[in-house]
């Protein structure tokens, strides 16, 4: 298992067969507390932090969760995992937090839309609808309340009137 560990951690690849014999010669390993085997468990720790720090700087958010979730049931304690997985917990933050906001304005793009298709409509109950739910995605000052949003009805019923009867 020493011998494996040690051609493992010469050459970490983290491909499916490798990672599965890294778990095969760790298992075996477990209890071996010998120095030359804490090296290499501490060299393959390290080959797990990099290719963790890549993939995450990768944008490979769940596969690297994944990854550093089998590190740190294999090298409890390793700074070099811990460390990064911090740095991967912060981006997936960060990237739910993108996710969020681009749901919001999605959400608040939606709302604009029915606003003026609505009042178009001359459907001022869900025009007044939609807009009483964008009111508060939106500063009292935004460009949609002060001018667009006031517009549309008089703009949808000024195009009416203009229209030929008949």
């Amino acid at each position: 298992a020493k011998e494996a560990l040690a051609k493992l951690s010469a050459n970490p690849e983290f491909s499916s067969d490798w990672l599965s014999s890294v778990n095969v010669a760790m298992g075996k390993l477990a209890g071996d507390t010998a120095p030359d085997t804490l090296e290499m468990k501490a060299k393959l720790a390290d080959a797990y932090a990099q290719h963790i720090d890549k993939m995450r700087a990768d944008k490979e958010l769940g596969s690297a969760q994944l990854l550093a979730d089998s590190a740190m049931k294999m090298f409890p304690g390793a700074q070099s995992v811990i460390k990064e997985v911090a740095k991967l917990t912060e981006a997936r933050k960060a990237y739910q937090a993108e996710q969020d906001k681009a749901a919001v304005l999605a959400k608040v793009d939606d709302l604009k839309s029915t606003v003026i298709a609505q009042a178009s409509a001359h459907d001022t109950k869900r025009a007044m609808d939609a807009l009483n739910q964008l009111r508060p995605a939106l500063a009292a000052s935004d460009p949609f309340l002060t001018e667009t949003a006031p517009k549309a009805p008089a703009e949808a019923f000024h195009s009416t009137a203009e229209r030929p009867v008949g």
